[in-house]
C-alpha cells in the first residue's frame, strides 16, 4: 500500500514539474475562486435559508376584540394571497401559546411557490411587508421559516432581547427605555416589544352583606357576569373529520352602565328589602393583559430585524 501511494506521488510530481505554467494558472484560478466565494457566500452565524415558508405575526391594539382582530388578520391574508409569489396561507388568531398569548395577536403561515416561479426570498418578503403594513390599526411582522433556529420562543422578528426582574415596577420602567435606545441603532427595523400596561379593565367589588340580603352567592355573581360579557363553551359537535365548539356569544359587546339588566337567580323566594346593589365599580383602570414570565420570573422581550445593508455585526456598545 505504501509503495502504491509513493508511486502515485512520484507520477503527479513529475507532471507538475513538467507543466509548470499550467500548474501556476491552476493556482491563480484557485485563489480567485476562493476570493469570489468569500464575497458571494452568505455570511453570519446561520445564513438565511429560502425554505419557501414565511411566518407573519399580526399585532393590534391591546384592547382590541377578538372579532375585529380576526377581521384585520383576514384582510392582511387577502392582501398576501394577491401576490403572485404566494401559493396558500393559514391564519390563526386569539389567545394561545407562543406569540398568540393574548387576543391582539394573530399568525399567518405563508407558503410560497417554487423558486423557479418567483423572485428570491428577500425580494418577496420586502414586497409583502410593504403591502401588508398599508392597513391602519394592525402591524405585520415577517420572518422566514428556517430549518435551524436559535432559542426556544417564537418571536415577531429575527433577534430577541429579554430583560428579567422580580421588581415589576422597575421592569415596566426600564423596558420602554431600552426599546427606545434599540430603535435608534442604525440598521434595525421593526423594533417592537411585548409590554402592554395600558389595557383597560373594570374592577367589580362585591358587597357581601348586600349579596347575602338578596340571597345570591359570589359564585352566582361570577357566573352571571361571565354570561353577560364572556363566551362560554357549552357543547362540542364531533364529525368524521373535524370537531366544532358550540359557544354562547356574550350578551353585551360593551360594558353597560350599572343599571343594565344583568340579573341573577336568588336562592331564597322571599322579597329582598330595599338595599344597595351588591356590585360596585370604582371606575376603569389599566393593567397588563398578561404577565410574561420566564422561569417564574417576570420578563420583558423586544424584537428587531437587521436591514439588508447592515448585515455586519452591530456592536453592543451602541446601547450605551
Amino acid at each position: 500500500m505504501f509503495k502504491t501511494w509513493l508511486r502515485a506521488y512520484e507520477v503527479t510530481l513529475d507532471l507538475v514539474l513538467k507543466y509548470r505554467f499550467a500548474t501556476l494558472m491552476v493556482m491563480i484560478a484557485t485563489l480567485v475562486g476562493t476570493v469570489w466565494l468569500y464575497i458571494v457566500v452568505p455570511k453570519g452565524f446561520f445564513p438565511t435559508e429560502d425554505t419557501g415558508f414565511i411566518n407573519v405575526v399580526t399585532e393590534g391594539p391591546s384592547d382590541i376584540s377578538f372579532k375585529v382582530m380576526t377581521e384585520r388578520t383576514r384582510q392582511i391574508g387577502d392582501i398576501l394571497l394577491k401576490d403572485p409569489a404566494v401559493d396558500y396561507i393559514n391564519i390563526s388568531t386569539g389567545g394561545g401559546v407562543g406569540v398568540n398569548a393574548t387576543t391582539n395577536f394573530g399568525q399567518i403561515k405563508v407558503a410560497l411557490k417554487p423558486r423557479e416561479q418567483r423572485e428570491p426570498l428577500g425580494v418577496v418578503i420586502g414586497r409583502l411587508r410593504a403591502d401588508a403594513n398599508s392597513l391602519v390599526g394592525v402591524a405585520a411582522y415577517f420572518q422566514p421559516v428556517q430549518n435551524i433556529n436559535i432559542g426556544g420562543r417564537i418571536g415577531k422578528s429575527t433577534y430577541q432581547y429579554t430583560l428579567q426582574s422580580s421588581d415589576t415596577d422597575t421592569l415596566y420602567k426600564i423596558g420602554p427605555e431600552m426599546l427606545e435606545k434599540i430603535a435608534k441603532i442604525p440598521g434595525l427595523r421593526d423594533v417592537t416589544g411585548d409590554l402592554y400596561i395600558k389595557n383597560p379593565q373594570v374592577r367589580m367589588e362585591i358587597d357581601r352583606e348586600a349579596a347575602a340580603v338578596y340571597g345570591v352567592t359570589q359564585d352566582q355573581i361570577r357566573q352571571e357576569l361571565f354570561d353577560c360579557f364572556g363566551t362560554r363553551q357549552v357543547a362540542t359537535i364531533y364529525t368524521a373529520i373535524n370537531d366544532y365548539y358550540v359557544i354562547v356569544i356574550r350578551r353585551f359587546r360593551r360594558i353597560p352602565p350599572a343599571s343594565a339588566s344583568c340579573s341573577s337567580r336568588r336562592t331564597s323566594t322571599d322579597r329582598p328589602p330595599a338595599v344597595p346593589p351588591p356590585l360596585q365599580a370604582p371606575g376603569p383602570t389599566a393593567r397588563p393583559p398578561r404577565q410574561a414570565r420566564w422561569f417564574l420570573c417576570p420578563r420583558w422581550s423586544g424584537w428587531s430585524r437587521v436591514s439588508g445593508r447592515y448585515k455586519s455585526i452591530i456592536r453592543a456598545n451602541s446601547l450605551r
